[in-house]
């Protein structure tokens, strides 16, 4: 079974345990209880609970309960259908009683959020919430009984129970019992059961023909009728009927058999939680109002405007009126009649709601012109604000007195009927327009100081109760108990202090000593049944706490305990009234926020939930508060640090990386490709940012926010309210959406919150009014997107840049501007820290379009290298100034010199032509190479057998000739090529001497391995950076084998730099790399690499400009030169770190006269400048 089946089967059974449906506050705790775990919605890619359940069609339904919450209902097939059923019949069983501890259960019904005291209501902690809407009444013999609990409380006083059955009564007596009967039960009773309880209430059989009479709704002024679901079944209640409902149903009777000459279409259906500004056209009670629409004024008063007219010419009403016939009044009015007697006739006027007698020869009938506009007048009763029960006919006479005819004031539609009929009305609150007050709670306030009046004629248990809750000293540090977490914006919590948790224990203390005294007891009396929703002192055997009663169920009673935030059930013996003394401490149970977990998605996330209530639910904890809001700074933001362990856990950190995509970091042994947002110059650090799929989240979510904000006209409600330090918002800055966390609030106006850019990783400035709300749930699940890194020193990554290598270097504070422009940069992490914070270290390079990587150092490693290149320098310059005045360097006048360098061919690779020059004479010859070089390619032929090189037994194998280590004597002339250039400063070389030998090399590795076989090649896994190999490559010549060093290996990619020809390439068929025999191995590169000895770029500048470079490359590629060579050792910094740059002077002998290259750039370009 998949994770999506199981969780499906779960959550069915969850809904079809309840009844009415669960509300889907309480729909994560409900599944946890039953299961052992939340809802995994993110687990299965949803992004909210909502989003998950309303996808699961096929298990629940979506829908609203009578108190117009969001509530989930199970929908059944034909394996769970007797489930359900079983469910909706079953009785309610009785609770068992808890054992006398007080043991909380964090997953209790929470009580209502306020409670009565004196002359008004009072904020209680916010647990405070009652989920049971059943009326409460303080009569102490009246039970309120449900349709399914057959109890009769009041019988009629006339019958015994021990006489005898009476003789049958007459029919008025009887439709009399049962008015009583039924309003002895305000619940109803079921059809079915009416004749039995009437006979145990009277001792009398009740006719049948008489309950037949009250369902075909015959008798509408002594019972209705509401019919109700369960299952497949339908069940009628019969319900007691006042003598307005009696006169309502009799209408309704009536108007059924009535004929209509005309159809009057009803209003239109109003809107629900939408306000409408209306006038009161009639008032009967609570559940009985009338009111018009401001907007229906127009058509008003033309409806009127057309009876005038048309008054006249109306006919007169006559004696064969009929009821349920249309007519209009003297007063222009219409009305419906609902009945004639002789020459008086009552009428209901439709538009105002009223109902009165006039005379027959005062109407008129109604034409069809008349009939078309809708009935104005809209039937209301006032809601009970979710309180539970019905009004009385108290609430009633206060409701005459506060709403008059012809007021104006503002509805609230709260439920809407589900069909608009004459017995049916909406559901609403009435708010006065100036001042703007709730008339449904004055209303439910006058009735409930009434009833508690008439109640409570022992000790009144209102008058001393707790004023208020703990109030959060201005410290910015606090310890506190961590009580219930039912979401992250709901943080139950008790502070710990001497002026707080230790002041309860003895406050307890106190109440337990005093309260063991039978005499106190005694004195301080409770009515029976006692109020709810008042806090009561809870004494048990050991403790006195003080508890707030919820619910009284027969004996028992349910209670919350205001200091704790546990919930119990007690006797109703153990609860006694408060002294003034107890009730003057203020309530310990507090709620608190978890700072940065405010969004909705993160506030109910089943992972983060799962984590607070296994780490710190019912823990202690250190919290810091962040911030302080409300009216009365009572909203308190707070991050809680975690101590119980050996390190400090910031809960508040660890719940937002819970919800993170997890981030992916590139081995370090590859280089990848990165985007440079921000280089911190004084500290050495550097912000960017790995391409992946958390920056594509990233991008694509700021994307959808840019598209649907517009930044020049953002809406008031997406602006970020209560700021506090460390938030995360959204800030707008040069018309670019931004992450930020809030650093510092500053006094520099007008941009006076200091900010961090999260995904950037710099400061910025800002105003409050460019900071909006994180409301985009995408991004909440991308982590900080800029990485902190440093520059790794040279010690670090020796081996690592032996691998790599670069041509050329820069540091850090050069390259700034070509690092944040748009350059191509790639990084090798060489060291991933794991610590929040720490910067990792990096090896960074800019790599330009013609394939030469410049490796960016940092500037300490810069002054370093300085150093050592002044202390070369100062070697080298004598030998530089004796090459400028050697017999070779032209003695001629710079006309001369320009006129022979224009004869030049630049283009062309001219022969080596020898002068009579006596250095021309003194041309070196490479003996001790040739020698080697000879030796090794004798003993390797493609038809050997023996492919190895001869070893001498008894003597070591011969060490790895490198070209470092042959001796080339300076003030030497010695004929090369110049193959590849890059700059003055890099170009390649090879001695003419050495061309035929590197066509014989590249002839005999081609024959020898040809004849390997191809399981014998080198594995992609096998390749390591650094070593030489022997590879097979297409050229101009056709398919060969060569000597090549491999640079770096990416996703099969392997790049390497070719030995005897000094170039670079991609190879990307793995299956060419073979091991390099030791024959092959002894001979040295015979490419070199070599720069220009002796010159500068002008004006100490940090490198050759561009159109140098590229001159120097036309004048001196594929041509033959005489070089002298001044050997120059670097360090492991260059592009291939086992090749060594030779110092050389080029000198072209092709003309008459010797042209020294040095001297064209410093004489003719006039763009370099000798070295000292």
């Amino acid at each position: 079974m998949s994770d999506l089946e199981k969780v499906k089967k779960n959550l069915r059974s969850v809904l079809l345990s309840s009844k009415q449906g669960i509300v889907a506050q309480y729909l994560q705790r409900e599944y946890r209880e039953l299961n052992g775990e939340f809802i995994p919605h993110q687990k299965l890619s949803f992004c909210s609970l909502e989003e998950f359940i309303r996808s699961l069609s096929d298990v629940c339904r979506v829908g609203y309960n009578n108190q117009n919450e969001l509530t989930y209902f199970a929908l059944t097939d034909g394996s769970t259908q007797h489930i359900k059923k079983m469910v909706a019949n079953q009785r309610p069983g009785k609770r068992k009683s808890k054992p006398s501890s007080f043991k909380r259960n964090q997953f209790a019904q929470r009580p209502k959020s306020q409670y009565h005291h004196g002359s008004g209501w009072f904020n209680a902690p916010p647990r405070f919430r009652k989920h049971n809407t059943a009326k409460t009444t303080f009569k102490q013999h009246t039970v309120h009984v449900s349709p399914n609990t057959m109890t009769i409380n009041v019988k009629n006083p006339q019958y015994s129970s021990d006489k005898a059955a009476a003789s049958p009564a007459s029919p008025a007596v009887v439709k009399s019992n049962l008015a009583k009967l039924l309003k002895s039960n305000p619940a109803g009773i079921h059809s079915c059961h009416m004749a039995r309880l009437y006979k145990e209430t009277f001792k009398q059989e009740l006719p049948e023909k008489l309950v037949q009479d009250i369902l075909d709704g015959k008798l509408p002024e002594y019972a209705r009728v509401d019919k109700i679901s369960i299952g497949n079944e339908t069940k009628a209640i019969l319900l007691s009927v006042n003598k307005v409902q009696a006169k309502r149903n009799m209408q309704q009777t009536t108007n059924m058999q009535m004929m209509e000459d005309f159809v009057i279409k009803e209003h239109f259906v109003l809107e629900v939680e939408k306000n409408y500004k209306v006038s009161i056209q009639h008032v009967e009670s609570c559940d009985q109002v009338f009111v018009q629409i401001f907007e229906d004024g127009n058509s008003i008063k033309q409806m009127q405007t057309l009876i005038k007219s048309l008054h006249p010419s109306l006919k007169t009403c006559q004696s064969s009126l009929k009821s349920g016939s249309y007519v209009t009044t003297d007063c222009f009015l219409r009305a419906k009649v609902l009945q004639v007697i002789g020459d008086e006739v009552e009428i209901f006027n439709m538009d105002v709601g009223t109902s009165y007698f006039v005379s027959l020869g005062s109407l008129r009938y109604m034409n069809s012109s008349i009939a078309n506009y809708p009935v104005f007048g809209i039937r209301c009763s006032l809601s009970r604000l979710n309180k539970g029960g019905s009004w009385s006919e108290d609430a009633a006479k206060f409701c005459l007195k506060l709403i008059s005819v012809g007021m104006s004031m503002i509805m609230k539609v709260v439920q809407i009927p589900s069909t608009i009929l004459a017995d049916q009305e909406y559901s609403v609150i009435l708010y006065s327009e100036k001042p703007s007050r709730n008339l449904n709670a004055r209303v439910l306030d006058d009735e409930l100081s009434l009833m508690v009046a008439r109640t409570v004629k022992f000790s009144n248990p209102f008058r001393f109760q707790p004023k208020h809750s703990a109030t959060f000293p201005k410290d910015e540090y606090l310890h506190l108990f961590i009580l219930s977490v039912l979401c992250t914006t709901e943080v139950e919590v008790c502070i710990v202090g001497e002026q707080y948790s230790y002041k309860l224990c003895q406050l307890e203390n106190a109440m337990l000593a005093f309260y063991n005294k039978p005499e106190n007891r005694g004195v301080l009396a409770l009515p029976q049944p006692p109020p709810l929703n008042c806090v009561y002192a809870v004494l048990q055997e050991e403790t006195c706490v003080r508890g707030k009663l919820i619910s009284i169920n027969g004996s028992e009673a349910e209670v919350y305990l205001v200091d704790s935030a546990a919930f119990e059930t007690v006797a109703i013996s153990c609860l006694h009234p408060l002294k003034y003394a107890y009730s003057q401490f203020p309530t310990q149970v507090v709620t608190v926020s978890l700072a940065g977990l405010e969004h909705p998605m993160l506030a109910n996330h089943s992972t983060i939930l799962q984590y607070l209530s296994e780490n710190i639910d019912n823990k202690p904890c250190v919290a810091k508060i962040v911030g302080r809001f409300g009216e009365e700074q009572d909203q308190i933001v707070v991050e809680l640090l975690d101590t119980s362990g050996s390190v400090d856990v910031h809960v508040n950190k660890v719940c937002r990386s819970l919800v993170h995509s997890s981030k992916q970091y590139p081995s370090p042994d590859t280089t990848v490709p990165v985007i440079v947002r921000h280089v911190d110059q004084e500290a050495g650090l550097i912000f960017l940012n790995i391409p992946g799929e958390n920056l594509t989240a990233l991008h694509r979510g700021v994307n959808q926010i840019q598209s649907l904000i517009s930044p020049r006209r953002s809406k008031i409600s997406k602006l970020a309210t209560d700021l506090y330090i460390g938030k995360e918002c959204l800030a707008c800055i040069s018309g670019t959406y931004y992450r930020v966390v809030i650093e510092e609030f500053t006094n520099q106006k007008p941009r006076d919150v200091k900010v961090y850019l999260i995904d950037v990783g710099r400061m910025e400035f800002i105003s409050q009014g460019t900071l909006l709300k994180m409301a985009s749930e995408p991004l909440l699940s991308v982590p900080p997107q800029a990485e902190c890194c440093k520059i790794s020193s040279p010690q670090e990554t020796k081996e690592m840049l032996a691998a790599a290598g670069d041509f050329l270097h820069m540091n850090l504070t050069t390259a700034m501007d070509k690092l944040t422009t748009g350059e191509s940069v790639i990084a090798r992490f060489d060291k991933i820290e794991s610590n929040d914070g720490a910067p990792h270290s990096i090896s960074l390079w800019i790599d330009s379009p013609m394939g030469m990587k410049t490796r960016i150092i940092s500037d300490g490693e810069e002054t370093q290298r300085a150093d050592d290149v002044r202390d070369r320098s100062r070697s080298f310059s004598s030998t530089s100034s004796s090459l400028l005045n050697s017999p070779l360097s032209t003695n001629s006048s710079t006309p001369a010199l320009h006129e022979s360098f224009s004869s030049m061919n630049l283009v062309g690779a001219p022969k080596i032509e020898t002068s009579d020059s006596t250095a021309k004479q003194q041309v070196y010859k490479t003996k001790d190479i040739n020698h080697n070089t000879e030796i090794i390619l004798s003993t390797i032929s493609p038809n050997t057998s023996a492919l190895a090189p001869r070893v001498i037994k008894n003597k070591r194998p011969t060490k790895p000739l490198k070209r470092e280590d042959v001796a080339l004597p300076s003030n030497s002339l010695i004929p090369v090529r110049v193959e590849n250039v890059i700059s003055p400063i890099h170009f390649n070389l090879i001695l003419l001497d050495d061309l035929q030998k590197r066509d014989h090399l590249r002839k005999t590795m081609t024959a020898f391995y040809r004849k390997r076989p191809s399981q014998s090649h080198i594995a992609l896994n096998q390749i390591n950076c650094g070593s030489v190999y022997a590879a097979a490559y297409e050229d101009d010549v056709g398919v060969g084998w060569h000597r090549v060093k491999v640079q770096s290996s990416v996703n099969g990619q392997v790049c390497v730099y070719f030995l005897e020809y000094g170039m670079c390439d991609v190879i990307s068929d793995t299956a060419s790399f073979y091991r390099l025999e030791k024959g092959f191995e002894t001979l040295p590169p015979l490419s070199l690499v070599g720069r220009l000895a002796g010159i500068q770029p002008l004006h100490d500048a940090a490198d050759w400009d561009d159109e140098t470079c590229d001159r120097f490359t036309n004048l001196v590629i594929n041509r033959d030169f005489y070089a002298q060579f001044f050997r120059l050792k670097l360090d492991l910094n260059d592009r291939m770190p086992d090749c060594r740059v030779f110092n050389i002077s080029l000198c072209d002998t092709k003309t008459g006269v010797d042209v020294w290259i040095n001297d064209v750039l410093v004489d003719i370009w006039n763009c370099a400048e000798y070295v000292a």
